[in-house]
C-alpha cells in the first residue's frame, strides 16, 4: 500500500461522493488518521449524516448512512476504495 496525505484523501473522497454540498463536509485529521463527515443539519445529527474514515494503515471504515456500489463499509486501501473494489 503507497502512503497517501490528507490533500489526496480530500480529493478522491469529494470525487467519490458528488452531488453533496461541499458545505456540509468537516474534514478533520488526527494523530493516527483522517476523517470526513457528512453533517447537512449540523451542529443537529440527522439520518443523513456520514463519516468516511481512513487510519494511518490505510484502511477506509465508512459509517452511517452512504450507500457504496458494493453495500460493503470496509476497504483495504485508498485505491480499492476509489474503484469500489471491497475487503
Amino acid at each position: 500500500m503507497k502512503p497517501f496525505g490528507a490533500k489526496e484523501f480530500k480529493n478522491i473522497v469529494y470525487k467519490k461522493i458528488k452531488n453533496i454540498n461541499d458545505d456540509d463536509l468537516y474534514f478533520s485529521q488526527t494523530l493516527d488518521g483522517y476523517s470526513i463527515t457528512y453533517k447537512p443539519e449540523y451542529p443537529n445529527t440527522s439520518k443523513k449524516d456520514f463519516c468516511i474514515y481512513s487510519d494511518i494503515s490505510g484502511n477506509i471504515t465508512i459509517s452511517g448512512n452512504i450507500k457504496t456500489t458494493t453495500g460493503v463499509n470496509r476497504f483495504k486501501s485508498l485505491d480499492e476504495f476509489e474503484k469500489g473494489e471491497i475487503i
